[in-house]
């Protein structure tokens, strides 16, 4: 079998440099629901009014009926007009990214679609319309957390000190939101949906095997598989990483990535935003069959061969490429890479003759992979590092899952099978 394409092997260990910051956006889709056009809306970013600014009621001369005991001070502007200062409102404009911005006018609309329909108050939004909405949203099966969503983006768009704006801390609207919770609970699988053993033993048989002539559909949801269970981190992240020096630098005994500086993480903190991702070879010398085998799963030939397989057809130093249709050799968003996820999972089942689990989710792999590591015997705080969680709490009460259910019943069995004594 050929080896893997020569790749050149860096010797400098330290990171690209953080430059500008920029989020890309992407909208998502909501197959519930229906859009209305955009344009005729107006956007209170963060409660920020875009109105003109308004020079008369924004005078900051001191008021000439008062004198100070000391020293005479100029007034303070309201917040209104503290805001509608184009300086200072052009700062507040970017308290949100702009994939946040333009996924709250989508659901803003979406609420319009809805209000609209039913003759309800939207200008502004009525407690009414609000409770009936999420109603409707709750009935289509949307979880409590994505309701709050909905609840901060319809809030948005309100005038700022508005008896509107303030709906989120209505006691009416928390009572209901609490009577939702008790309608249906929020669980999540204690157990795994899906088995990793069997999807990495898919992997290093054919199609994804030989990678030397593999197609590149394969090619793609191989490597993509294989950084998401060996770095847990978030799709987002992994959009963004890219294939050019020094975000991507080769070692003898590791690979290490980093993401596009220019693209803000989920939670823009130094932590977040200065997190490399180390991954380790794995047997790169095989002497057994054993190892050869396993080898097969050597992240950093899996790379090596998608780096080189792609260079033909890329039109973006993105890592993650689109590999067909009139997209290919553009970047794969993070809704894109989530469904290769789904259909690496499926297409690993299939290929095992076994039924394929209902309900797979892309996010899955990152409870799968931190719930392995923690059953492997590493650290929590190494696991939240390597996920890029500031708290553990994050891991135990959201990710973490039993992986050693079925042998919990180790217990019963001993007491049951006591009589054959």
């Amino acid at each position: 079998m050929p080896g893997p394409p020569s790749i050149p092997v860096s010797t400098d260990a330290s990171g690209p440099e953080v430059s500008s910051q920029d989020q890309t956006a992407e909208v998502i889709s909501n197959p519930h629901s229906t859009i209305q056009a955009m344009s005729t809306m107006v956007f209170y970013s963060g409660g920020v009014s875009h109105r003109g600014i308004q020079t008369s009621t924004c005078a900051t001369s001191a008021d000439t009926g008062l004198r100070e005991r000391s020293t005479s001070r100029r007034e303070l502007p309201p917040p209104s007009c503290v805001e509608d200062l184009p300086e200072i409102k052009e700062v507040l404009d970017k308290s949100k990214k702009k994939s946040t911005i333009l996924l709250y006018k989508y659901k803003w609309n979406n609420f319009l679609c809805f209000a609209t329909a039913r003759n309800l108050q939207t200008s502004p939004v009525s407690l009414q319309a609000l409770l009936l909405y999420l109603k409707h949203l709750f009935d289509l099966g949307l979880t409590l957390s994505t309701l709050k969503v909905y609840i901060s983006a319809i809030v948005s768009f309100q005038p700022r000190d508005s008896e509107s704006s303030r709906l989120f801390s209505h006691p009416t609207l928390k009572a209901f939101l609490k009577g939702l919770i008790n309608i249906r609970p929020p669980t999540r699988p204690p157990v795994p949906q899906w088995s990793l053993t069997l999807v990495l033993q898919s992997l290093m048989k054919h199609p994804f095997e030989p990678m030397a002539s593999c197609n590149a559909k394969f090619l793609s949801l191989k490597t993509l598989f294989l950084v998401v269970v060996t770095s847990a981190r978030r799709a987002s992240e992994l959009a963004a990483l890219r294939s050019d020096s020094p975000y991507l630098q080769f070692y003898k005994d590791k690979v290490t990535l980093f993401p596009d500086v220019s693209v803000l993480p989920k939670v823009v903190t130094d932590f977040h935003l200065n997190q490399p991702i180390s991954l380790p070879t794995l047997f790169p010398d095989p002497s057994s069959d054993v190892e050869k085998m396993l080898h097969s799963l050597d992240f950093r030939r899996v790379l090596a061969y998608y780096v080189s397989r792609t260079k033909d057809f890329r039109k973006s130093e993105r890592l993650f490429l689109c590999f067909f249709g009139p997209h290919k050799g553009c970047p794969a968003s993070s809704s894109t890479l989530l469904r290769w996820l789904v259909s690496t999972v499926t297409l690993a089942y299939q290929l095992a003759s076994k039924e394929v689990p209902e309900g797979l989710k892309g996010h899955s792999t990152r409870s799968m992979a931190t719930s392995t590591a923690l059953l492997r015997g590493v650290d929590i705080p190494d696991i939240c590092k390597a996920a890029t969680w500031s708290r553990v709490s994050t891991f135990v009460i959201h990710y973490r899952l039993d992986l050693r259910a079925k042998k919990k019943t180790s217990f019963g069995r001993a007491v049951l099978t006591f009589v054959l004594q």
